[in-house]
This record gives structure tokens, sequence and C-alpha cells, in this order.
């Protein structure tokens, strides 16, 4: 089961599917899209160039969502808040969404900033609190 609940899910593709019954249906963005979650409540869609990062505090795992990328080998740069590289990773995005450990790191305010190849990038905040 992913993070994103059952009934979360039910009702995002009930939504889209009244919208437009010929949608493919990409759950983890879906629900992303519409706020759907199951730690962290988000009003407000995706817009382009957008990143989620929840749960935010965090105790060391933390899911990003994504939207204005393009392919799925992303590349992962996290700073602490003097603005020193900490990690630094290339993954593969699964549906817009990775999954980010932070748990050998302090509590601290972090940027993460994600990238794709042709050099477009978004950047967010995470709060770690162990």
């Amino acid at each position: 089961m992913s993070l994103f609940g059952r009934t979360g899910v039910s009702t995002a593709r009930a939504f889209f599917y009244l919208l437009n019954d010929t949608l493919e249906y990409d759950d983890d963005f879906i629900c992303g899209a519409m706020g759907i979650f199951r730690m962290q409540n988000i009003k407000e869609p995706l817009t382009s160039n957008q990143l989620i990062t929840f749960p935010n505090p965090s105790s060391g795992i933390v899911q990003l969502i994504f939207h204005g990328l393009t392919g799925n080998e992303i590349l992962v740069e996290v700073f602490d808040f003097l603005g020193k590289l900490v990690l630094s990773k290339n993954k593969l995005a699964q549906s817009n969404t990775l999954q980010l450990s932070l748990s050998d790191y302090n509590s601290g305010l972090y940027n993460v900033k994600l990238s794709d190849r042709l050099g477009n990038h978004i950047t967010g905040k995470i709060l770690l609190n162990k």
C-alpha cells in the first residue's frame, strides 16, 4: 500500500472519472494534484514547477511530489541552512514522486533542489525534526 490511503485514491479516481472518463490514471499524481494525502492535507493543486514535501516536518523519510521536470532521472540535492551541499544523488522517479531518506542528518531546516537533464529545477524546504 502506498502512502496515499485507499479512500483518497478512490475519491480521486471518482472525481476525475466524472470530469473525463478517458483519462489515464496515475494514482500518485492525481492524489497529489487533489491534495489527498494521509499524512498531510494540501489544499491547492500542483502547478507547473512545484514541489510538495511530506510529511513536513519529518523525522527522516520524506516523500517528494513534483511537477515541471522532464524525464524520470532526477538529480536530488539537499543543502543545510548555511547553504552547504549535504547530499547529492541521482534518483529514478516513479510517477513524479521520489522518496528521500534524511535519517542520518541532524534536525534542522534543509533546502532541496530537484533538477532534470535539461537543466530545469524546482526547490522546496524540509524541516527535519527528530
